[in-house]
């Protein structure tokens, strides 16, 4: 009767042993498989898909205190305005890797990079590495260790901006130009680029062209770090042109050195997106402004994350943090496992213990008489 309990007791904790170890083997594989799809997971469980499945998908990238866009048209053509900053290159590679595989494609069409600031081509020379790109728009801004012959703009900020152009011309079978006038007409939506007046300016923002998609009867502006003055060229160059933007992407991360009141009156846009890490962005008098025309809604990177817009005969949004937040399901998930893994079995061993005393001293009765 004794061994007979004994090996009970064994076989019990025998068996929480080998599901605790199968459980930790389980977590094991578990953080693998999220450390390496995170972001397909995220574009899965978010909503993603609803974008990648939309003829013209507007993406603003996580990259912090930084400004990168994407854009595939209708024709799968991927266009990256920006690269973000060099140390959120990671992330901005991740994310251009994922809206890639999502629409089944490996390379990009264009890149266009507004101005020499770091953090908007911070991340180039590292997308150059990885990715083929056919054509690249390039400010017309000398880099550190260009030769200075076309009356060109400098400036101030040498080191990434020229290992970015260094690499812009590295760049196999790809067609390097300067950012100018441009219309690019498909069948159903156009581009528009519109470049500086001048080439020499004091600041670096001011070099920033705005470039407009146009699909299906709505439009998206992309403004860079443009400042007031490149708002005020702008409205020059649409003159009586009646131009509504639903998708206006706000300049230099919300500062109130852009977006002017007259600037935002003439296009009236509908829905604003913000690139920006840091609270204090966009600026309070930018909002106020903002939400003096009209404004519906107002993204901020900080908030969303990743976001992306697709447009068909309906607006899909899609956000990286407004949806399952990832990281914090792994951390519940594996709280929850630890506290399993590490519980005082104490109560069980004493339950199984009492029952063996009461079972011993039952036998030893039973053999005395």
């Amino acid at each position: 009767m004794e061994k007979w309990i004994y090996k009970i007791k064994s076989a019990k904790f025998t068996k929480i042993f080998i599901f605790k170890a199968f459980l930790c083997i389980f977590l094991l594989i578990f953080y693998i498989f999220v450390f390496f799809n995170q972001y397909d997971l995220i574009f899965f469980v978010n909503g993603f898909y609803s974008v990648s499945d939309c003829q013209m998908q507007i993406y603003m990238l996580d990259v912090g205190q930084a400004t990168s866009f994407c854009v595939v048209t209708p024709d799968k053509n991927v266009w990256v305005l920006d690269t973000g900053s060099e140390k959120a290159s990671n992330e901005f590679l991740l994310e251009i890797d994922i809206i890639l595989r999502k629409n089944n494609l490996n390379h990009i069409d264009h890149l266009l990079l507004s101005h020499s600031d770091e953090d908007h081509v911070g991340g180039a020379a590292a997308l150059l590495k990885q990715r083929q790109v056919n054509q690249i728009y390039r400010p017309k801004i000398y880099s550190k260790s260009e030769p200075k012959t076309q009356g060109w703009g400098t400036t101030e900020e040498t080191e990434v901006y020229d290992e970015a152009i260094k690499y812009v011309y590295k760049e196999p079978n790809c067609v390097v130009s300067a950012i100018e006038d441009e219309k690019l007409t498909f069948e159903d939506f156009y581009i528009q680029i519109f470049a500086t007046e001048n080439t020499t300016r004091k600041d670096s923002n001011s070099y920033c062209p705005f470039v407009l998609f146009s699909y299906a009867g709505r439009n998206f502006l992309f403004t860079g770090d443009a400042t007031q003055t490149r708002e005020n060229e702008f409205l020059r160059d649409l003159g009586e042109t009646n131009l509504t933007v639903d998708f206006l992407q706000v300049a230099h991360h919300g500062s109130n050195s852009s977006s002017s009141q007259k600037f935002l009156e003439k296009i009236k846009p509908k829905v604003a997106l913000v690139s920006a890490k840091e609270k204090d962005y966009p600026h309070k008098d930018v909002l106020a402004r903002l939400n003096s025309v009209g404004v519906e809604k107002i993204y901020v990177s900080y908030d969303t994350g990743l976001l992306g817009l697709g447009i068909s005969n309906k607006i899909f949004v899609a956000t990286s943090k407004n949806g399952l937040d990832i990281p914090l399901f792994v951390v519940t998930i594996s709280l929850f496992a630890f506290v399993f893994l590490g519980a005082d079995f104490s109560k069980f061993r004493q339950k199984y213990d009492d029952l063996f005393l009461r079972r011993k001293n039952f036998y030893k009765n039973f053999v005395k008489q």
